[in-house]
């Protein structure tokens, strides 16, 4: 039983680990390619949407 209470308790820090790292990856892939798509003209009106994504 204590086993499987410590596998359990590993799992989920994997998977808090795993889902913090793919989120971060998304968010600067996204701020990338959302930099690269706007013209400098447009940066202020970029900033306001990155502020209310994240």
């Amino acid at each position: 039983m204590y086993c499987f209470i410590k596998g359990v308790s590993f799992l989920v820090c994997f998977a808090t680990v795993f889902f913090v790292y793919v989120f971060t990856f998304a968010k600067i892939t996204y701020l990338f390619a959302f930099q690269k798509r706007q013209k400098p003209k447009k940066m202020k009106s970029s900033r306001i949407g990155a502020n209310l994504f994240f």
